[in-house]
């Protein structure tokens, strides 16, 4: 065992150099050079590094992840009652607590489902067929009741085209 632990020894200490010689702007091809080996060793011995430095990021960010979940769940049950209850203001602030959690967890997709330009063209149009076209505060807090009664699992919603469930929701069959 005694020749592995070696080995792995003077990889880890390459590695080391090589991080410092690519921080401080060497190019593969010099560092392959000055450390004696190819420069595809060197591409493999940053991304080692960089890969390992992202899980021991990952650990830290999942301990705050956990800790913010259980902080925006309790505000969440604050809110809760009044929200189904009609109460606007408590509407707007447990739907911006879900928002923050769905970022949190993940849920959130880092790319729009919907193209901007298409989906802006489809509000012009509506805006000039229903001229009268007004949603308020009120309303968006009647329908967010109507759907959380509705039992619709709201993440569903968020899925893009093609994935499990269809932008609205509704599922084959569903009617």
């Amino acid at each position: 065992m005694p020749p592995r632990n070696g080995k792995k020894i003077a990889a880890g200490l390459r590695r080391s150099r090589v991080i410092q010689l690519k921080v401080a702007g060497a190019t593969e091809a010099r560092i392959a050079e000055i450390e004696g080996v190819s420069p595809s060793q060197v591409f493999k011995d940053v991304k080692r590094y960089l890969k390992d430095l992202a899980a021991r990021d990952e650990g830290a960010a999942n301990e705050v992840r956990v800790l913010q979940m259980e902080r925006y769940s309790r505000l969440l049950t604050s809110w809760w009652a009044k929200a189904i209850g009609g109460d606007v203001e408590a509407a707007g602030i447990a739907l911006r607590i879900l928002t923050r959690m769905d970022v949190i967890s993940g849920i959130v997709p880092d790319k729009p489902l919907v193209n901007l330009v298409d989906a802006s063209q489809s509000v012009n149009i509506a805006a000039q067929e229903h001229r009268n076209l007004l949603i308020t505060p009120e309303v968006a807090a009647e329908a967010a009741k109507a759907l959380l009664e509705s039992g619709i699992d709201v993440r569903r919603l968020m899925l893009p085209p093609g994935g499990s469930g269809s932008v609205n929701g509704a599922q084959e069959g569903d009617g």
